[in-house]
């Protein structure tokens, strides 16, 4: 399994996110901006749907972790205030800003995202709208759940709950 990269981004809260603060926890990964006015709310939507099955469950171990593409735009106060506004739990989620080159390089080559700036688009920010699935150990474990597609979403929480469930036994 390909193994992410280090990495140190700032939350919604302020806190520093690094991958080593993230071993021991699984993951889902993916892209996004605040000011996103076509696919961002969509994928939004449908990721609340981890959110609820993750709360359900009472799951401690499992984060969401969104790397904005916008990051000269998505402070930590916009990411906060977006966060607030749309539901999304602090103790689960870290939406992440900060160097825009350094997000970009991680996104490439750790997450293999796709994600370009094109200023003639309606959409300026044109992003991978996939997600990965990341161990507790840093490796991708799954990738490419289209998050606008409530099957594929519904997967990966069906590969979260297998997850799981291989960790807890490799435990025993």
């Amino acid at each position: 399994y390909h193994t992410i990269g280090d990495f140190s981004f700032t939350s919604q809260t302020g806190a520093q996110i690094t991958q080593d603060s993230l071993k021991g926890h699984i993951y889902v990964a993916g892209l996004f901006y605040t000011s996103s006015k076509g696919n961002g709310p969509e994928m939004l939507d449908k990721l609340k749907e981890v959110q609820r099955y993750l709360e359900e469950a009472n799951d401690t171990i499992v984060k969401m972790v969104y790397f904005s593409v916008d990051p000269e735009t998505d402070s930590v106060a916009t990411l906060k205030e977006y966060g607030e506004r749309n539901g999304v739990l602090t103790s689960r989620w870290y939406l992440l800003t900060g160097n825009k080159a350094d997000i970009y390089e991680v996104a490439h080559n750790d997450y293999f995202f796709k994600a370009d700036e094109d200023s003639t688009q309606a959409e300026r920010y044109q992003y991978d709208e996939t997600l990965r699935l990341i161990d507790k150990e840093g490796r991708i474990r799954g990738e490419y759940y289209n998050s606008k597609v409530e099957e594929e979403v519904s997967t990966l929480i069906d590969h979260i709950k297998l997850l799981k469930f291989e960790y807890e036994h490799a435990e025993e």
